[in-house]
């Protein structure tokens, strides 16, 4: 099992990912003999306070995606307001800083919300949804997190 540690910064426990399109997706658009975008690299805050990890508008964009379905979130910026969110499925990829590519870790259909993170610094979010299959350790005091997947 892969262990990945890095800084908590002021933006959070943040690591390097990889999005494309979802391994059912590019089955599809292979035996159509069509083009399959390249995966978006983005910084992404592990947050165990999302239960659904999300994405920025921008990136699923980049992808041509359309969307899979809708949900309601509510966020601390929305308070008690429910957002309306578009539902996407995406292969998402947690890049191993050593840069080793063996010790990545892809997942071939994983479903996102849309939400605008982009004026928060960091456009991705992986949230429980995806932290519940792992060890996330977030050490405050000692100022480092570890995630193993």
């Amino acid at each position: 099992m892969p262990t990945l540690t890095g800084p908590i910064t002021p933006l959070g426990a943040v690591i390097d990912i990889l999005v494309g399109v979802s391994a059912p997706a590019t089955m599809v658009l292979r035996r159509a003999s069509k083009p399959i975008p390249q995966s978006v690299p983005l910084r992404a805050d592990l947050d165990t306070g999302s239960f659904i990890s999300c994405l920025d508008a921008q990136a699923i964009l980049v992808l041509g995606l359309h969307p899979a379905g809708q949900r309601v979130l509510s966020t601390a910026s929305t308070g008690a307001a429910m957002l309306p969110c578009d539902e996407y499925k995406v292969s998402l990829t947690i890049v191993h800083p050593s840069g080793n590519a063996a010790l990545n870790r892809t997942l071939g259909l994983v479903t996102v919300a849309d939400l605008p993170l982009a004026q928060t610094g960091i456009p991705a979010l992986i949230g429980r949804d995806l932290l519940d299959r792992w060890e996330f350790l977030y050490d405050g005091r000692g100022g480092r997190f570890t995630l193993d997947y």
